[in-house]
């Protein structure tokens, strides 16, 4: 009989637990793990892990997520407009000539300038840039 090793003995064991097959023959497989306590013990650990998976088996969800997405791609979109766009690009650029054409340092406060016209920006177009969409409906078909 070929030496065989624990890890392939174990590696053997699981494969015929899976129906598999391996190029270690069942009778030597069978020979060293009645005679080695470890790979016992060891594959009863395995078989112990196995069985545990067995019990929690994934479940499947049958929610339709295409009618949903497919109403968001297929839903009219309002057209944006580049005239607030626009507004506020010539809001930062007469910012900037405005700081440039300092000569003292305006300090931080003035550096706030921008992030308040953008704030404004935001505001006057009624959109939150940071909202986050949780109007996602999963639908459940249970048949």
């Amino acid at each position: 009989m070929k030496e065989i090793g624990c890890e392939e003995v174990l590696i053997a064991k699981m494969a015929e637990l899976d129906g598999e097959s391996t190029a270690i023959s069942p009778d030597d497989v069978q020979a060293h793990f009645a005679v080695c306590e470890k790979c016992q013990l060891e594959f009863a650990g395995l078989r112990r892990v196995d069985q545990s998976f067995e019990l929690h088996a994934r479940r499947e969800h049958n929610a339709d997520l295409w009618s949903s997405v497919e109403e968001r791609i297929t839903a009219p979109t309002r057209a944006a407009s580049w005239k607030p766009f626009g507004a506020f690009a010539v809001a930062l650029v007469v910012f900037r000539i405005v700081e440039m054409s300092l000569e003292n340092d305006p300090g931080w406060f003035f550096g706030l300038v921008p992030v308040v016209l953008a704030a404004l920006f935001f505001v006057l177009l009624r959109e939150n840039p940071f909202k986050v969409n949780t109007e996602l409906i999963l639908e459940s078909h249970h048949g």
